[in-house]
């Protein structure tokens, strides 16, 4: 009897020892990713970095029309609206921003050239995202899994080497633990206004292999909650609705 009752007892310690089931397993085994690891499937994710460095897109987002592409790595944007009968053009290049009113460029001094970094620049930089976060100014760690509406997302933290006298941004990616598509961004970024953001990405579609995801941008009610709180703000529904971005009318084309 007491061998029976011995060997009832192993089997039963040797059960308890075994992974509940295979989901715990893997995220056992998936939680152990990098950041430079997470990253990369990210930017896998949402098409590949090489696929956009080799295409030229244009959207429209309501009646204002974008279009960007990357040379050599060096940003050229375009932002084209139409006001009354006049063609209203900003264009940043290599790093200068121009404007023009139908085909007549304006003094600097006629326009907020902030204004323009942020409608146009700052814009296109946060729609770039994933794929502009290789470059050698980028920090990158990553940070403790969170719960977002009852889903495990990743988060990868993204800082920028600190220039003196300069504004530091901040983005928190929330990863999808599944499928590396980016779910959430809070983001503290100087091109794209003076409030802390927080973006739930929407209707994720893949148009010729690059996934573009709208989005409902939220602010704080307040101005002293830390970035990394916003998730948590988001869950009590404690963040104020600003507007939806809608991309439509989506072209992207090979460039030749």
């Amino acid at each position: 009897m007491k061998t029976r009752y011995l060997t009832i007892a192993i089997v039963l310690v040797a059960l308890s020892c075994k992974p509940k089931n295979n989901s715990t397993s893997n995220k056992s085994i998936t939680s152990e990713i990098s950041a430079n690891e997470l990253l990369q499937k990210t930017i896998d994710a949402h098409g590949g970095e090489q696929l956009l460095k080799d295409s030229f897109i244009e959207f429209k987002i309501d009646k204002t029309s974008f279009s960007l592409q990357y040379d050599t790595g060096r940003a050229n944007f375009k932002q084209i609206r139409q006001l009354d009968s006049d063609t209203h053009t900003l264009s940043y290049k290599y790093g200068n921003i121009q404007y023009f009113i139908n085909d007549s460029l304006q003094s600097e001094e006629s326009y907020s050239k902030r204004m323009a970094e942020i409608s146009l620049f700052g814009f296109l930089y946060t729609f770039s995202i994933p794929f502009n976060l290789t470059a050698n100014d980028v920090i990158i760690s990553k940070q403790a899994n969170v719960t977002i509406r009852q889903k495990e997302y990743y988060t990868l933290d993204v800082q920028f080497t600190k220039i003196p006298d300069l504004p530091e941004d901040h983005f928190l990616l929330y990863i999808d633990i599944d499928s590396y598509e980016i779910g959430y961004v809070a983001l503290q970024h100087d091109l794209s206004g003076s409030k802390p953001q927080f973006r739930r990405m929407i209707q994720p579609r893949k148009i010729k292999g690059i996934l573009f995801q709208d989005y409902i941008l939220f602010h704080a009610n307040d101005t002293i909650t830390p970035l990394e709180q916003f998730y948590s703000k988001f869950n009590q529904s404690d963040l104020k609705v600003i507007r939806t971005v809608k991309f439509d009318s989506i072209r992207v084309k090979q460039k030749s």
